[in-house]
C-alpha cells in the first residue's frame, strides 16, 4: 500500500508526466493508493476555489482512491512524529505530519515530491 500527498495528486490532475506515469503504473499493477481525509481536504479546497471542471475532475480523483482513516493510534504517531522534529528543530507542517503519522502507523510509504517528508525518521518515502 501507498499513501499518496497531496502534491502527487495535485499534479496528476495538472497532467504533470511524472505523476500521471506513476498513477498508470500503480494502476497497471493493481497497487492500492491511499489517501488520508487530510490529503483529501487539500485537494479539494483547491478545486473547489478553482471550481468548474477542476472540481468535477478533483472530486472523481479523490472518490476513486481508498481512504485511510486517522485514527488514535495514527494521531499519536503523528504527535510523536511532529515533538520529535520539534526538539531536533526541524519541524514540517501539521498536515503532513499528520499524513506521515498514519504512514508510520501503518508502515507504509508516502508518495510525494515534498521533501519535508524526507526529515521523518523511520518513513519510507518514494519520489516520483
Amino acid at each position: 500500500m501507498t499513501l499518496v500527498d497531496a502534491g502527487f495528486l495535485i499534479d496528476f490532475l495538472r497532467g504533470r508526466g511524472e505523476a500521471q506515469a506513476r498513477m498508470k503504473a500503480a494502476e497497471s499493477s493493481g497497487e492500492v493508493l491511499y489517501v488520508t481525509p487530510v490529503v483529501a481536504y487539500e485537494v479539494l479546497v483547491g478545486a473547489y476555489a478553482a471550481g468548474g471542471r477542476s472540481l468535477l475532475r478533483a472530486r472523481e480523483l479523490v472518490r476513486s482512491l481508498s481512504f485511510l482513516s486517522l485514527d488514535l493510534e495514527a494521531v499519536e504517531e503523528a504527535a510523536r512524529t511532529g515533538a520529535d522534529l520539534r526538539k531536533l528543530g526541524t519541524p514540517i507542517g501539521p498536515m503532513d505530519t499528520l499524513n506521515a503519522g498514519a504512514a508510520l502507523q501503518r508502515h507504509e510509504r508516502v508518495l510525494t515530491r515534498d521533501a519535508d517528508y524526507a526529515r521523518v525518521r523511520g518513513l519510507v518515502v518514494e519520489s516520483y
